[in-house]
């Protein structure tokens, strides 16, 4: 018998000889409690919603959430619950309120420009009270959570600079290392903004030199594995590397950065330096 086949043998024995133990044993069991006869069984409908807002203060900063419910002849105020995940950055009300007769309500949730970096996701998290849930209604959705990002403004064409990456001719056979793409720059910042290959990708620059860049998609449509299929492939800078790369060069006015790739299905592909030469 093989090994691992008679190991795995042995265990799975093992534990229903344990199994069959435990339930000679006397325990106690605490029975469900019943969904109390006037709870309204509310639910939110979505989940992982993405709010994305065009730059400039009049622009909006402020986004609906639905509430449904099953019991909807009287009118019924739930309690909203936010969770502490970027509680600076959202204002959410205490609670939301069904008129009678209406089986859906809506709230809203402001973004707070002053708690937020542009061109950044945030998290919002609410949970509805437990008093107006059926806990044990496998399609309630008592938690919802969504994304928020706020542009910022790119009015400035710097021209024309080259994207260079050793890792896409690694991962795609007979792909460029360069590629020749306009660079944006955000007003009043150090940020710049490429599409090498459609999808666009942002490099901060901070105030002292370092260079961030968040997971955002470099390449859609690409086939790493055929058994897959077409994927994108997600680059973030890897900050264990800042003061060795994750920089500004001015020498070269160039931005050298140590790239995480990971594909859509396929994973984690490792890291490796790439650099964005500016105009």
């Amino acid at each position: 018998m093989n090994p691992i086949i008679k190991n795995s043998f042995i265990a799975s024995s093992l534990v229903l000889a344990l199994a069959f133990s435990a339930c000679t044993e006397e325990a106690e069991y605490d029975s469900a409690r019943p969904v109390s006869g006037d709870c309204i069984k509310a639910s939110f409908v979505a989940d992982n919603a993405e709010y994305i807002f065009p730059a400039g203060e009049g622009s909006g900063n402020t986004f609906s959430v639905v509430v449904a419910r099953e019991n909807a002849e009287e009118e019924a105020t739930v309690r909203l619950m936010p969770t502490n995940l970027n509680a600076d950055c959202f204002q959410i009300p205490e609670s939301v309120t069904f008129p009678a007769g209406e089986s859906t309500a809506s709230f809203t949730i402001d973004l707070l420009a002053d708690g937020i970096e542009e061109e950044e996701f945030y998290t919002y998290s609410v949970a509805l009270e437990e008093s107006a849930i059926d806990p044990y209604d496998e399609n309630t959705l008592a938690v919802t959570t969504g994304y928020v990002l706020k542009h910022a403004q790119w009015s400035t064409s710097l021209g024309t600079g080259v994207y260079a990456d050793n890792a896409l001719p690694q991962l795609i056979p007979g792909f460029p290392s360069t590629t020749a793409c306009e660079v944006l720059q955000a007003d009043g910042k150090s940020w710049y903004k490429i599409a090498p290959f459609g999808d666009e990708v942002i490099f901060k620059v901070d105030e002292n030199g370092t260079v961030r860049v968040r997971q955002q998609c470099l390449i859609s449509g690409v086939v790493l594995d055929k058994s897959i299929g077409e994927e994108s492939i997600y680059i973030s800078t890897d900050s264990t590397y800042d003061g060795l790369y994750n920089y500004y060069d001015a020498e070269t006015n160039s931005i050298v950065v140590v790239l995480s790739y990971v594909a859509e299905a396929t994973g984690t592909l490792g890291t490796l330096v790439a650099e964005l030469y500016l105009p």
